[in-house]
């Protein structure tokens, strides 16, 4: 096991505006001079997107991604950063390991965060140091680049198939044909709606689903090659309100759910996933073992008035 660090780093307040309509690839572009060569005790911010794509179909439409802010600190905090406007995730040392903690945006802390993990991870490359292994929240990952894009190694989750709950289709307004949980009685609630169905079209529940039940929930589909935006063989949404989050953009923990699932459903070890968020999200997974690896690709979102 790794050592957590016990002294609290300075923070530094995160940026009060985020350009968003310019997006660099980070690893492409060489933007270098946004990334200090080494870490010093009180560090800038990095603004990241994950989980993004692009693709010549639809006038070469942008998917989004998820956006975070990282902090590389040189101890483990004592409290959470200032509140920003996305995702925070504070990233530090120990022992070979890169530790992770990261924030939504309401200030609540989350428990295994994906596009955090792979941001950390990219900024820690950026820098000369990359990490093959990061932990959060007791939960170790591996980090590799493989074709352009980052990969996360997760230990596998168990996934069971359940009842439909009979609320389900009054919330969505569409009548699921299977279901399935994953964690803890706060953790996942899987709900598969026929293939090629419209998830595009689907309110957030929002309160609705905290008034029914203590999981996120994921809706999911498969989607034909006919029917394909981007490629992607499954698509889906993610809600947890309960948490915090009324909709996520673009998500890796429920990637790593959601390849278990179609495994089990007999659609192979291989996934590409389009997320139906409304910022959009591109997501990859492969089974290999007792791991399952979520692949995205990650760009810079520069700052106004970051380092």
């Amino acid at each position: 096991m790794f050592r957590y660090c016990t002294r609290s780093p300075a923070w530094v307040s995160p940026p009060s505006h985020y350009r968003r309509e310019k997006l660099l690839g980070l690893s492409a572009t060489g933007d270098t001079d946004r990334i200090p060569a080494t870490i010093p005790s009180l560090t800038a911010s990095h603004a990241l997107r994950a989980f993004t794509g692009r693709t010549d179909h639809g006038g070469g439409a942008l998917l989004r991604g998820n956006p975070c802010l990282v902090h590389l600190a040189a101890t483990a905090p004592a409290t959470a950063p200032a509140t920003a406007s996305v995702t925070q995730c504070v990233s530090w040392q120990d022992s070979g390991c890169a530790h992770v903690r990261c924030w939504t945006a309401t200030g609540a802390e989350i428990q295994l965060c994906g596009h955090g993990l792979l941001c950390c991870a990219s900024v820690w490359q950026s820098v000369g140091r990359e990490q093959v292994a990061l932990t959060m929240n007791g939960v170790e990952v591996r980090f590799e680049t493989r074709d352009g894009l980052g990969w996360l190694a997760f230990p596998r989750i168990p996934v069971e198939d359940c009842a439909i709950p009979d609320w389900a289709n009054g919330l969505l307004g569409a009548a699921p044909a299977q279901a399935a949980v994953a964690g803890p009685g706060n953790g996942y609630l899987l709900l598969e709606l026929p293939e090629d169905c419209d998830l595009a079209a689907l309110g957030a529940p929002g309160q609705a689903l905290v008034n029914l039940s203590e999981r996120s929930v994921i809706v999911t589909s498969r989607v034909s090659a006919a029917a394909a935006l981007y490629g992607e063989t499954i698509q889906f949404r993610y809600f947890a309100p309960q948490h915090g989050v009324p909709e996520d953009t673009a998500t890796g923990s429920a990637m790593r759910v959601l390849a278990t699932y179609w495994q089990g459903r007999g659609e192979g070890n291989i996934q590409k996933a389009l997320q139906r968020s409304p910022g959009g999200g591109w997501l990859q997974s492969r089974i290999e073992g007792q791991y399952t690896w979520v692949g995205g690709r990650v760009i810079a979102d520069v700052t106004e008035g970051a380092a």
